[in-house]
């Protein structure tokens, strides 16, 4: 993910956060989403799953909740 950061972000070193925090944010996000998916019986597609982890991950969990 360090890589694709700093790939895409058009000033990796300016960013408002250390990039590791910004990195194991996403990542235990994506694994916490993904636990409770599986321990609930994966209630929803697996394709429903990714489009809105993606939306989370590039909108935020505000924005996609309404919030924002």
């Amino acid at each position: 993910m360090l890589d694709h950061l700093e790939k895409y972000h058009p000033s990796p070193n300016r960013m408002e956060i250390p990039k590791e925090l910004f990195i194991h944010y996403v990542a235990h996000g994506y694994v916490g989403v993904i636990s409770y998916w599986l321990e609930n019986d994966m209630q929803y597609s697996s394709e429903y799953m990714a489009e809105k982890l993606s939306q989370m991950t590039i909108k935020g969990p505000f924005s996609v909740a309404g919030l924002k």
